[in-house]
């Protein structure tokens, strides 16, 4: 295979995944929004806790973090044009769902961290409330948030 070719086919992948990148700029904000968000509640609620905080292994596991999400995205978006758009869905809708799923968990984090450095020692679930706003559960939003804070005040307990 000449020389040409080999550039000529690498030029047309590499711009397909430039454009496949560029759709997905805004999941890409998303996590590292939240990202950093997570890193700064959290040397909050390590200084509150009176801990060393230890800035290059903050720094260090943000990163890490950082790398994880944008891995996250690549799959979904590779997985979606592999996979999905021949089964008739749109490569987007996988990469949004798998970053739904990502962003959930990052947001848990977050949410733990803001309360704790707030002087909150409860923990209100994303999970139970989104089961509660969507109607899957037949009790009143109130109820929902009651037992996932006495969830959470059952496991401190434990601990």
């Amino acid at each position: 295979m000449g020389t040409s070719v080999k550039v000529v086919t690498l030029s047309a992948f590499y711009m397909e995944f430039y454009a496949l990148m560029w759709d997905m700029r805004w999941l890409m904000l998303l996590s590292l929004v939240l990202v950093v968000a997570d890193l700064w509640y959290g040397i909050s609620k390590a200084r509150r806790r009176k801990e060393e905080v230890r800035i290059s292994r903050a720094i260090r596991r943000t990163l890490i973090k950082i790398g994880d999400y944008i891995c996250v995205i690549i799959l979904a978006t590779v997985l979606g044009k592999a996979i999905g758009q021949p089964l008739g869905i749109d490569y987007s809708i996988m990469a949004v769902c798998c970053m739904c799923l990502a962003c959930y968990c990052e947001l848990e984090s977050v949410i733990s961290n803001y309360c704790e450095c707030k002087g909150v020692h409860y923990h209100i679930s994303l999970w139970s409330l989104a089961k509660g706003l969507a109607g899957i559960k037949s009790k009143d939003l109130q109820e929902v948030i009651e037992n996932s804070i006495i969830e959470e005040n059952k496991e401190n307990e434990k601990d």
